[in-house]
């Protein structure tokens, strides 16, 4: 045991109030840890039960502060201290080491009878076995025993919940179905109700004295949650799958209950979130052996980024990490202590599936006026993207008619080509501009004919002024 309380140990670190207060009243410490990678490892013992939250934030705080590989902090309480009512913690605390607990103990109920504990996870006898063959009951008791100094056996069951939970995931995929069919008539109510608002605003548009209302402008979607089954989900404004995740950095986890990202702000702890990339952004550290990962990700209504930092040789997996890959990210709501903003402090990210919208109209239509994002302040849709889309719905044809140029044509022969498809007809069209043809534009007294030849030279001048000015290149 060291002599050292922490925060004369970990001098930099600078806490809050309340991890001072907590990190002051441990009444032992011990240290251990390596250099090259740095890992610290920290024993604290208590004469009370602490706040297992404020432990984990030290953790990353420090973890980041330190640029450590990990920095885990192993608290010891009292027996006495113990209540079954604490379990919850140790579950999070055996999620954090690789067990199957993250999700599974959502509602569980715990029994502890003096010899064993019991705990009864709302889910089938398929569920309970899958968690139990993970070897999570015997890291459950070894956490006990670490933490308590308590020696339990740990026996997971089936608990009561699991018909309740069955029905509540059947209720909410019924009225996810209710809602997007409710969704898709009152769009189409919308759309009409927009029409002839854009006719009376047009009529009023002269008006000087018309006070126009302000429209709000934040998406309907932005919180949408629901859960399709135990694989699809609907979150702002995608659906994604999770099915078959592919694990790209971290610890194996299951995806269940992913909060919104619109609500990630309000997560204390960890959590499960879901989007698409959108960016992703690697920054050296100045002493150059370790590198910050920030990875933006949105589900069309909401955004956050999500980081890490790590030894140089360790962030590979992030160069495969491009925009548009759909992932789903566990990790632990912080706040930037530059501007205050939540992100994720990674610790595992596995890449999943987007479910695409899907044309179900069974006579297609034929868009006649869509614009790419060769059309300025006007499209994002790249005109690639416009062409796949339009295959994957099953259109015949489709019109590009962007403003004033036609940049959008080699890309969109590319795409056509590229995708093998024999069904699609491109219509190459451009939303023109029409010129005043009366003005001149050739001076001189003889015109030449159609097919004669020309000569085209540009000067530049130091200004415009033909008496002030110099003509300093004829190109």
């Amino acid at each position: 045991m060291a002599e050292k309380r922490f925060l004369e140990v970990f001098t930099r670190y600078n806490p809050s109030k309340d991890k001072r207060e907590l990190l002051n009243s441990a009444i032992s410490a011990a240290y251990r840890y390596t250099k090259s990678p740095m890992r610290v490892e920290v024993e604290l013992t208590f004469d009370s039960h602490k706040d297992a939250e404020l432990i984990y934030e030290i953790e990353d705080e420090c973890r980041a502060l330190y640029e450590a590989q990990s920095f885990k902090i192993l608290p010891h309480f009292p027996p006495e201290c113990f209540d079954v009512g604490y379990f919850s913690e140790i579950a999070t605390e055996a999620a954090l080491c690789g067990a199957v607990t993250n999700g599974f103990f959502s509602g569980a109920e715990y029994m502890d009878n003096g010899e064993e504990i019991i705990i009864g996870i709302p889910y089938y006898a398929s569920g309970v076995a899958f968690v139990k063959g993970a070897n999570t009951e015997i890291m459950l008791s070894n956490i006990l025993k670490s933490r308590y100094g308590i020696v339990r056996k740990i026996r997971i069951e089936e608990g009561h919940g699991a018909d309740e939970r069955a029905r509540l995931i059947e209720e909410r995929r019924q009225k996810t179905i209710q809602r997007v069919e409710e969704e898709n008539r009152a769009k189409a109510a919308e759309e009409m109700r927009q029409i002839a608002e854009n006719r009376m605003n047009e009529a009023k548009a002269n008006d000087p004295h018309f006070d126009f209302e302000k429209k709000a402008g934040i998406s309907s979607v932005t919180g949408v949650a629901e859960d399709i089954s135990d694989t699809k989900f609907v979150r702002g404004a995608s659906v994604y799958v999770t099915e078959g995740a592919e694990l790209i950095y971290g610890e194996q986890f299951d995806i269940i209950e992913p909060t919104p990202l619109s609500d990630a702000a309000s997560i204390k702890g960890q959590g499960i979130f879901l989007g698409t990339v959108f960016s992703t952004e690697l920054k050296e550290s100045r002493s150059g052996d370790r590198v910050t990962v920030t990875i933006g990700i949105s589900d069309g209504a909401s955004g956050i980024y999500v980081k890490k930092s790590l030894p140089s040789d360790e962030v590979s997996f992030a160069k495969g990490i491009k925009a548009g890959l759909n992932v789903a990210v566990f990790g632990r709501v912080m706040r930037d202590k530059f501007d205050n903003e939540p992100f994720v402090s990674l610790r595992s990210i596995s890449k999943i599936k987007k479910e695409l919208r899907a044309d179900k109209a069974e006579r297609k239509r034929v868009e006649l006026h869509l614009h790419t994002n060769m059309s300025q302040m006007d499209a994002l849709i790249t005109p690639a993207d416009m062409v796949n889309s339009a295959i994957r719905w099953g259109h015949k044809a489709i019109a590009v008619t962007d403003h004033g140029n036609v940049q959008g044509f080699p890309e969109v022969m590319l795409a056509l080509e590229k995708s093998g498809n024999t069904d699609l007809k491109v219509l190459y069209g451009m939303e023109a501009y029409f010129v005043n043809d009366t003005a001149r534009c050739i001076f001189g007294a003889t015109y030449p004919d159609y097919d004669d030849e020309m000569v085209v030279f540009d000067l530049e001048t130091t200004g415009l002024s033909n008496r002030t000015c110099k003509i300093i290149e004829i190109g």
